[in-house]
């Protein structure tokens, strides 16, 4: 989570909230890493929804997913759908 546009030097940021619900109503939830990246060994049964929080705002994922590799989709330009980069709140 960093720059919205950066390719190369999008800078993460640190304790983001990541929530995620996967198909069973299960929450999933993990706190971003000072490069912005995250990682869960647990299963996520799909679809899922997710949503980030940082400081009390929350943004929502706008639809289920079934891809659980995150980082392939949100680059600079959005991939397969993707917004593009997340930003944190």
């Amino acid at each position: 989570m960093g720059a919205a546009d950066d390719e190369t030097n999008c800078d993460g940021v640190a304790d983001v909230i990541v929530r995620v619900t996967d198909s069973a109503g299960v929450v999933h939830e993990v706190v971003s890493s000072g490069a912005g990246n995250l990682f869960t060994n647990e299963t996520i049964p799909t679809p899922y929804t997710a949503q980030i929080e940082r400081d009390g705002v929350v943004v929502a994922m706008a639809s289920a997913q079934t891809d659980v590799s995150c980082n392939t989709r949100h680059t600079a330009s959005g991939d397969g759908g993707a917004s593009g980069r997340l930003v944190a709140p």
